[in-house]
Parts: structure tokens; C-alpha cells; sequence
């Protein structure tokens, strides 16, 4: 048997002390070995050439989330492009009304363009700071506050474009309704989200998905089998 790799009789002994794997660890073991293995027992220590654990306890697949973690940074980075395209658009409104007045008279209009740029400017270096500094309290205040500076936009762009004192194309023009499509496109997906989750987690709590454990924190399934420690 010289240059052959002996074959390895398992214990009796050892499989009767086995517990069975449940039908989703089952699948799991069939889709990663691609069923040229017995899926009917547990491995009893961990297998590094797979990269999974399934030793004892609950089975627990230690699968890579580098997709959706690459989709989480990749959505961070368009919303802070949003804050800061918001502040410059505010920014670039503010000098653009402020050529209007003078040092002793502001027209309405102009009056009106230099109070929403101004309150544009500084609720975006407010989401801007937090959003560089306290990332919890950001995610906290930006749904409402993006609601309330579209909302703000909406009479400010409106007024001062089709009125005074931005009625012809200028940086003052694009300025605002910049600033407008920016809050708003800040706003939505945050909303919607929000939406989303508000409606559907009664659903889930009162309908939970079949098989599973209502009032667990994990909702396990019901016929999930533990396999105890070795």
C-alpha cells in the first residue's frame, strides 16, 4: 500500500454520538460540497480548507459579507457626495443673492434668496460635521432634515427663479434648484427606508415566517437540531 493514501474507518462508536444535521445545514454542507459528501452527520471539528466552522453548537457558516459591505460603503459615499454638492450649491446661491443688495437695502426677493441660502449653508455644515464626526447622531437627524431643507427649497427655488432675483440662467439660477434636487434626492431614500421599516416590522412580529419560533430575538428555526459540543 506503498504511495497510497490509506482510507479512514470511522468509529461506530463515534458516529452513534453524532447528532443529525438539520435541513438547512444540510443544504448549506450540499451546496458547498457539491453532494459528494454525506450531509447526514456533523463534522465534529472545524475544516479549514472550506473556511467554515461546524463544529459544535448551532451551525454557523462564517460566510465572507464583502459584497454587501462594498454596496454599504458605495452607498455612504453618495450620500456624503449629496451633503457636501448640498453646501456648495447653498454656498454658491448665498454670493449669487448677495450681489442684489447693498449696504443699506435688500430687495424682498433678494431678501428671501440670502435667508435660504443662509439657512441652506449652515444646516449642510451641520449634516456635513456630524457626518464626519458622530456618524450615529447623523444617521439620527438627517431623514428630518432633509425633509425640512426640500421642503425649504421648494418655495426658496420656485420664488427666486421665476420672480426675482434670479429670472435669468446664471449661477444664482442653477444654484437653487441644485440645492433643491440635492435635498430632495437626500431626503427620499432615507424616507422611504424609514417607511419601509415602520409598516413592516409589525408585520413581522405578528406574521413570522413559517417554521420559526415567534418571541425568540433570533427566530431560530423550530427544527433546528443543536449539536452539542465534542
Amino acid at each position: 500500500e506503498r504511495g497510497m493514501n490509506k482510507l479512514r474507518v470511522p468509529d461506530p462508536a463515534a458516529q452513534s454520538s453524532e447528532a443529525t444535521c438539520s435541513l438547512a445545514y444540510s443544504r448549506l454542507l450540499q451546496r458547498f460540497t457539491s453532494g459528494n459528501e454525506d450531509t447526514n452527520c456533523t463534522i465534529r471539528q472545524p475544516d479549514p480548507r472550506r473556511g467554515y466552522d461546524f463544529g459544535g453548537g448551532v451551525e454557523q457558516a462564517n460566510i465572507p459579507q464583502t459584497s454587501s459591505t462594498n454596496n454599504g460603503k458605495k452607498v455612504a459615499m453618495a450620500e456624503g457626495k449629496l451633503v457636501f454638492m448640498l453646501l456648495l450649491f447653498s454656498v454658491v446661491e448665498l454670493l449669487a443673492a448677495s450681489e442684489f443688495c447693498d449696504s443699506y437695502f435688500c430687495p424682498g426677493e433678494a431678501a428671501w434668496a440670502i435667508a435660504a441660502g443662509a439657512v441652506s449653508t449652515a444646516a449642510s455644515l451641520l449634516l456635513a460635521f456630524m457626518m464626519l464626526r458622530s456618524p450615529d447622531m447623523y444617521n439620527e437627524v438627517v431623514p428630518n432634515a432633509s425633509g425640512l431643507l426640500t421642503l425649504w427649497w421648494i418655495p426658496s427655488a420656485t420664488v427666486t427663479t421665476f420672480k426675482a432675483p434670479f429670472v435669468t440662467v446664471g449661477n444664482g439660477y442653477y444654484a437653487a434648484w441644485g440645492a433643491l434636487i440635492s435635498a430632495y434626492l437626500l431626503f427620499y431614500p432615507r424616507m422611504g427606508n424609514s417607511y419601509l421599516r415602520g409598516i413592516m416590522s409589525p408585520q413581522v412580529a405578528s406574521h413570522p415566517t413559517p417554521g420559526m419560533q415567534p418571541g425568540t430575538a433570533d427566530h431560530q428555526p423550530a427544527n433546528t437540531v443543536v449539536t452539542p459540543p465534542v
